[in-house]
């Protein structure tokens, strides 16, 4: 109703730090033609590989059409 068509959010707290290197792959695999939704699951897996703990890479969704 806001005019959003996609969300990309936490579901818990997440540090700084990987957040925001999550959003530089994320926008970085976007802007090299990947859909939304294989950017930001591109992304995801990068995190997964050089940080274990899913507590830092596992709580972001993408929702939307």
């Amino acid at each position: 109703m806001a005019g959003v068509n996609k969300l990309l959010l936490s579901l818990w707290e997440v540090p700084d730090t990987e957040t925001a290197e999550l959003m530089q792959l994320f926008y970085s695999n976007f802007f090299k033609g990947d859909s939304y939704y294989s950017a930001f699951r591109k992304a995801q897996l990068t995190l997964k590989a050089k940080y274990k703990d899913p507590t830092i890479w596992a709580g972001f969704v993408l929702v939307g059409e």
